[in-house]
């Protein structure tokens, strides 16, 4: 436990069938020091459970699709407590104490499986709000997680329920802290239980073969990077998309270029960059040059046995050092230019065990930081934002002990380099609400420190007017150019 938090006592009540990610809520509240006692509760009735395991066998046979963190678990005889500092009430009614700490997770302003798979029914991903629960409940905490595949409810509840347990962690801790559990009041609307849903089973046959055509045919996600000359008028500073033109890289079809960071070194503009050849399916990381305002041919220049991306590319003392996306080895790791730029060797891991996507680095107020979308395995990457920090690049770093810190498909993922102007940090992050990469968003960060953090939107962007593409996901500046990538399909050759 941190020096300036308490052991509690949690009450975790569910109903049966107990799940797995209730399970896992479990040990991860016991794992930070706190004592948990499980109570599963047999419902009246339980037609609703039938159908949704309908489902997920259907899902099984159909497609080998598995949901673990639904999976039912045995949940085992806890000892009985005689009371509990907190209560997560997990039951599609929950019950009403105003004299104690009483925590609901709601899906979309409805309680337990019932507002969980009403929502996911209908093909969205629900937001979670956790609330105190009383005679007048009040909103505590809220998250809008992201459901990439919205034609498997299985690959959907692994994305959701994970999202759902870190909210409540986050509560929990708040709580062990001292702070005050209130918020504004919210009304709830309790739901009945789904009918069977065979629409569902139907909706989703149809929309898998449909998406399995289209791939036959298209690459869904052609990025490609372009470019502009600055005049003033920096989307991360206006923002807003400038009436401009820019200037695409070429590329031959058989690869996509994305993920533009430039630096500038003895006045030539290099752009670090992801490229992905389709024939591989596994990403590189890329160099080209602007020269006399055209891009030069991107050359590889760092490639591993995995796929490497993001390329944050940044200066520390007399060195120039690069942080790629290393998620699938499940760390962060930090390369150093032997000769620039395009010698890179590893220099160290940064942070082990964590998948993280997009780490961009900022020094705020005498401290390092590491922004990263991180999730668990299976859970999604596009909604969660997680922090790390350290008192020197090459020192210990420490996870942030409310991450994610944000749970937001909206605004959470990274999306460029961070921006520190005067007093205001500013930060870029990606839209995936809609669609991978959907757009830009830009965020003033109101609070960043070892115990809180808080950002204010303000602005969401789509691509630019006139580009013809469905999305764009990363913005850079460097110099007097403006860098961005753009998303549309392209057919095969």
């Amino acid at each position: 436990m941190a020096n300036d938090a308490r052991s509690l006592s949690i009450a975790l009540i569910c109903t049966s069938p107990a799940r797995a990610w209730q399970a896992a809520l479990a040990a991860a509240l016991r794992d930070a020091g706190h004592s948990v006692i499980r109570k599963v509760e047999v419902p009246a009735a339980v037609a609703k459970s039938a159908a949704v395991e309908l489902v997920l066998e259907f899902e099984r046979l159909a497609y080998g699709a598995r949901s673990q963190a639904f999976a039912l678990q045995d949940a085992g005889a806890d000892e009985t407590s005689p009371g509990s500092d907190i209560t997560i009430d997990l039951r599609d009614l929950p019950a009403s104490q105003a004299d104690e700490i009483r925590l609901v997770a709601l899906f979309d302003g409805s309680p337990g499986e019932a507002g969980l798979i009403g929502a996911m029914i209908d093909g969205r991903a629900p937001e979670i709000v956790i609330v105190r629960w009383a005679d007048q409940p009040h909103v505590i905490a809220r998250g809008s997680p992201i459901w990439q595949n919205r034609d498997v409810l299985a690959y959907g509840l692994d994305q959701v329920l994970p999202r759902t347990a870190d909210l409540l962690r986050q509560c929990v801790t708040r709580f062990a802290r001292g702070e005050k559990m209130h918020g504004p009041s919210a009304e709830i609307a309790l739901k009945r239980a789904p009918p069977l849903p065979v629409s569902f089973i139907a909706k989703s046959v149809t929309a898998k073969l449909s998406r399995r055509l289209r791939t036959l045919v298209v690459h869904p996600e052609h990025w490609t990077i372009a470019f502009r000359r600055l005049h003033d008028d920096a989307v991360i500073e206006r923002g807003t998309w400038p009436d401009a033109a820019w200037t695409r890289v070429p590329d031959d079809g058989a690869r996509y270029f994305a993920d533009p960071f430039p630096f500038i070194d003895h006045g030539r503009t290099y752009v670090f960059c992801e490229e992905y050849p389709y024939a591989t399916r596994k990403g590189l990381i890329s160099l080209f040059e602007i020269v006399d305002g055209m891009p030069t041919k991107p050359r590889p220049i760092l490639e591993r046995p995995y796929h490497l991306s993001y390329p944050f590319v940044f200066r520390r003392g007399s060195e120039i050092y690069m942080i790629p996306e290393t998620s699938a080895v499940g760390r962060i790791e930090l390369y150093r230019a032997e000769r620039f730029p395009e010698r890179w060797a590893f220099e160290r891991v940064l942070i082990n065990d964590v998948i993280a996507s997009d780490a961009t680095l900022v020094t705020w107020r005498g401290r390092d930081w590491l922004f990263a979308s991180i999730a668990d395995e299976r859970a999604s990457t596009w909604d969660s934002l997680g922090l790390f920090h350290a008192n020197d690049l090459f020192g210990d770093w420490t996870a942030h002990p409310l991450n994610p810190v944000l749970i937001d498909a909206g605004a959470a993922r990274p999306g460029g380099a961070m921006v520190i102007q005067g007093a205001r940090l500013r930060r870029v992050a990606q839209d995936c609400r809609a669609m991978y990469g959907g757009g830009i968003v830009l965020a003033d960060v109101d609070r960043l420190d070892p115990e809180n953090y808080a950002q204010s939107v303000r602005a969401v962007l789509g691509p630019p007017p006139g580009s013809g593409s469905a999305g764009a996901h990363t913005l850079n500046v460097a110099g007097d150019a403006e860098f961005i990538d753009l998303v549309g399909s392209k057919r095969r050759l």
